[in-house]
């Protein structure tokens, strides 16, 4: 024990910027769950797709997401979500599965959606990049 003293004593700095680090690792943990949404990796969301008729929410810009985008989605990029969030009011009762490229912007989303009133949202842990990587399937073109 005298040692662990003496180290901390010795290196405090070094202890400094790792108490500081973990700090800052439970705080973003934290911080998401607070947010209201849930992350989830692309198999549970096909759960959430299949079992509760979840409406996926794809806020990438037109053009990526008619490269490839999961089956059904709707396309709302971030910046008019706010102006068409009244699209989404027949879908408050279900599940929403936000998503992104990385799974960075969808973030954002969250809380405008939470004032709105949804109550039901989740993130796709790692965006469309990780569906692709987990072979799942994309849809190409728009949605009709």
């Amino acid at each position: 024990m005298e040692q662990y003293a003496e180290f901390v004593a010795n290196h405090w700095i070094l202890v400094s910027f790792l108490v500081l680090l973990v700090g800052l690792l439970i705080a973003s943990f934290f911080h998401g769950q607070a947010q209201g949404a849930s992350a989830l990796g692309p198999l549970a969301v096909t759960q959430l797709i299949n079992h509760e008729d979840a409406l996926v929410l794809d806020l990438r810009d037109p053009g990526t997401f008619v490269k490839g985008h999961i089956l059904g989605a709707l396309n709302v990029p971030l910046s008019s979500l706010t102006q068409r969030l009244d699209e989404l009011e027949k879908h408050q009762e279900k599940p929403i599965v936000i998503c992104c490229q990385e799974g960075l912007t969808s973030k954002k989303a969250v809380p405008l959606l939470a004032k709105a009133g949804f109550e039901k949202l989740y993130l796709l842990q790692g965006g469309i990049s990780e569906w692709r990587n987990t072979n799942l399937p994309l849809s190409k073109g728009r949605r009709k």
